[in-house]
């Protein structure tokens, strides 16, 4: 996620959250991050 945040590239980093997001659960990063799914 830096090196996608650092790129500064709105689409990329989608995609890399899009990563994160499958590989950990949608349920358990919003709860960590305070946002709802849908905002995510």
């Amino acid at each position: 996620m830096t090196a996608a945040l650092q790129t500064n590239d709105a689409s990329y980093i989608a995609h890399a959250l899009g990563i994160v997001a499958r590989a950990k659960g949608m349920a358990q990063i919003a709860a960590q991050t305070g946002l709802s799914r849908e905002q995510l």
